[in-house]
């Protein structure tokens, strides 16, 4: 879907032009996302290791209905945005601190009555109200906040899909 995007010429100089995405079609596309999402949409909790291209076939029996999924849901960058799998979330925390014993053992956050805080506040106050988090408990914490997403109801991904090919397809300009 997305190689359906309209190409620009841009003049760079009297001599050269650069070529790219028309990304003012993009507006649109939000635009008529949003109306169907806000009729027809509900919540998913993806499960570990699950794939749009899963989800998609899951849901309404086609995988290229994938791109439908990451627009609704404002995902742009599927290694960023995308819950990671266990097995990838443990070698992306090792990439990014250097073991998971590392990660398991240092603290992230310091709360009390479930406010961040300093180290110091923290150990001046009482047990019942202080709990701390590790490194490798936030990062499991903020994948498991991307599993939530919207799917759109199976009677409107096709009617989606037809409205996002018109605009790509249309020859008005915003």
């Amino acid at each position: 879907m997305f190689k359906n995007y309209k190409k620009l010429s841009y003049k760079v100089d009297d001599y050269h032009y650069l070529t790219g995405v028309d990304i003012t079609q993009r507006v649109k596309i939000n635009d008529r996302i949003r109306s169907f999402g806000a009729t027809g949409a509900r919540n998913y909790i993806i499960l570990d290791g699950e794939k749009p291209e899963y989800v998609a076939y899951t849901f309404y029996g086609n995988p290229s209905y994938a791109y439908a999924i990451l627009l609704l849901n404002g995902i742009h960058n599927m290694y960023d945005e995308w819950p990671r799998s266990e097995k990838t979330l443990k070698k992306y925390i090792i990439e990014k601190y250097g073991s998971l014993t590392y990660a398991q053992t240092n603290i992230a956050y310091y709360y009390v009555n479930d406010i961040i805080t300093s180290q110091q506040a923290y150990e001046s106050s009482s047990e019942t109200d202080k709990y701390s988090q590790s490194i490798y408990q936030y990062e499991e914490y903020l994948n498991n906040e991307k599993r939530n997403i919207k799917l759109l109801d199976s009677s409107l991904i096709k009617k989606l899909d037809v409205a996002i090919r018109e605009i790509l397809n249309s020859t008005e300009n915003l």
